[in-house]
């Protein structure tokens, strides 16, 4: 399709010479002419696949996958014997996609008025690129980060400098959608198509309306914002920062992601070659359908499975994994050495009735619905957002309904789920409110916030993982009754890393920029107020 040569000879042209991270952050053979819409689109086509294929080992770790028993261990994953390549790919991709969004952002602001809109997406854009940078390593190049000619060994920021920066990035993003919205008002009809055609997120073509268009960029911004301040929520003195800035929010009127406006990409995949297919569904199914070996590999981990039966789950396990004949779902703990052949557990996916995998043409997300719900009713049970526990409740509910109905299934199995688990409190906020965490227990105590944690986790099963990742760092939610350590014999420590390595490719290159890591994989981020 031409929309995807476009996008592909402009990844292209873009990544020509990158063989390091200090030629991502710039490229001196970087066609300057090149326009910021065309990059877009590149840009957009590059964050689907960083947020789809990125840290795909994380789901073993959530307890979502497990290794196969056709194959042998891997201990750096199992025994979380990590080293400085584990996360090395994962780092230079995404220091790669964010220099588009630099490209753009660069030139749009050295522009008029024209390119607000490009200005405001470019911010958005690296404010959760970064974000995933900062909650996997820590402290990273961030103000010197792109300029190789005068930075060729880029400072490392502090983590929680960047943050706060990235809010203040977000509001930026506000000002240019509005601004945006001012050009195009009087704008030629010729110019809004440009846009709305290489706008993959929400205009793909469609001729949408500006404003609508322009509405669903600032209630994305706006949930970008609430998950770095939920991500810091229990960080000491964070509280009235917190307030002040979800005040801003409320004052631009833009509100959050809602149900059925999930933030997707889709630059027009097709099933023409193995290259144009979704990237998430690419990693286990060729353009005809055919599984890969990565498909062989993974299987349901018991972790999931057990979650999905003890809560009688009518519909994801078999929507998320694919059945036996006999119609169960078979399953491993990751890293045990008594792990099933894949002739006795289950594939991901399943794609004949929907699930994970449904099709290769299906969106790249983003930031689902489900998940903005899921951080509304954390930010309400904290008390930042108004409602209370009854609020959070119907917030949980809406997100479970959204998430069943992303998996290709619907609704009224959601609620039939929701209103068995009344007294669950791994499901219901109310129960969660009523049956406390035991003091002794090392988690988050905020009442009500075990169902909304452990909810999301089991919706972000093979969606989101990374996500899930960070909010166990940050909340130890699922408790440990769901959620534990892989069934390998031996580990480098009784707990799931809480962070990745730098990588071996910074250490080729910028090696005495990068920090010391006291405990390696085992010293915790900022805003990780329980690891030990």
């Amino acid at each position: 399709m031409k929309k995807i040569t476009i996008l592909l000879l402009t990844a292209a042209a873009m990544a020509s010479g990158c063989k390091r991270f200090t030629d991502i952050n710039q490229n001196p053979n970087q066609p300057l002419s090149v326009t910021p819409n065309v990059v877009l689109s590149a840009a957009l086509n590059s964050s689907a696949g960083s947020l789809g294929t990125t840290f795909i080992n994380v789901n073993e770790w959530m307890g979502y996958w497990s290794r196969s028993g056709n194959y042998i261990a891997v201990q750096s994953t199992e025994q979380y014997q990590l080293n400085t390549g584990y996360a090395d790919g994962d780092f230079q991709n995404l220091y790669l996609t964010l220099s588009k969004y630099n490209y753009i952002e660069q030139t749009a602001l050295a522009s008029p008025a024209s390119l607000a809109f490009y200005a405001g997406v470019a911010k958005v854009m690296k404010a959760v690129h970064f974000e995933n940078l900062v909650d996997g390593f820590g402290n990273v190049p961030y103000s010197q980060a792109f300029n190789i000619l005068k930075y060729p060994t880029p400072a490392y920021d502090n983590a929680q400098t960047i943050y706060d920066n990235l809010v203040t990035q977000l509001d930026s993003s506000i000002y240019y959608f509005n601004a945006a919205a001012t050009y195009y008002a009087t704008a030629t009809a010729t110019v809004k198509s440009t846009d709305d055609k290489y706008d993959i997120m929400y205009g793909r073509g469609q001729n949408s309306p500006y404003a609508s268009r322009l509405a669903k960029w600032i209630a994305f911004s706006n949930t970008v914002k609430l998950k770095i301040l939920m991500t810091e929520s229990q960080v000491s003195g964070k509280s009235g920062y917190i307030t002040s800035e979800i005040a801003k929010i409320t004052a631009n009127g833009g509100g959050f992601i809602t149900a059925g406006n999930s933030a997707a990409v889709n630059p027009g995949y097709s099933t023409n070659s193995n290259a144009q297919v979704n990237p998430f569904y690419a990693i286990f199914y060729t353009s005809a359908g055919s599984p890969t070996p990565t498909q062989n590999f993974y299987r349901a981990n018991t972790y999931a499975v057990n979650f999905y039966n003890a809560t009688n789950d009518p519909a994801r396990p078999y929507l998320v994994y694919t059945p036996l004949g006999n119609g169960t779902i078979g399953s491993n703990y990751d890293g045990d050495p008594s792990s099933l052949s894949n002739s006795s557990t289950s594939a991901l996916g399943n794609p004949t009735v929907g699930g994970i995998l449904f099709e290769p043409t299906q969106d790249q997300l983003i930031i689902s619905d489900f998940e903005s719900l899921f951080l509304q009713a954390e930010a309400t049970l904290r008390g930042y957002l108004p409602g209370g526990a009854a609020t959070a409740e119907t917030l949980v509910q809406q997100a479970i309904e959204q998430n069943f109905i992303y998996l290709q299934d619907n609704a009224g199995d959601a609620d039939t789920y929701f209103t068995s688990n009344s007294t669950n409190p791994n499901v219901d906020v109310l129960a969660s409110v009523a049956q406390p965490i035991p003091a002794a227990t090392n988690a988050d105590k905020t009442p009500g916030l075990q169902a909304v944690m452990t909810q999301k986790w089991i919706a972000l099963n093979g969606i989101n993982w990374f996500q899930a990742w960070t909010d166990y760092r940050r909340t130890q939610f699922p408790l440990s009754s769901v959620l534990s350590i892989s069934h390998a014999t031996t580990h480098v420590k009784n707990a799931i890393p809480y962070r990745e390595l730098y990588p071996q490719s910074e250490y080729d290159t910028n090696a005495k920029s990068i920090p010391t890591l006291a405990n390696g994989a085992y010293t915790p981020l900022f805003w990780d107020t329980f690891e030990k």
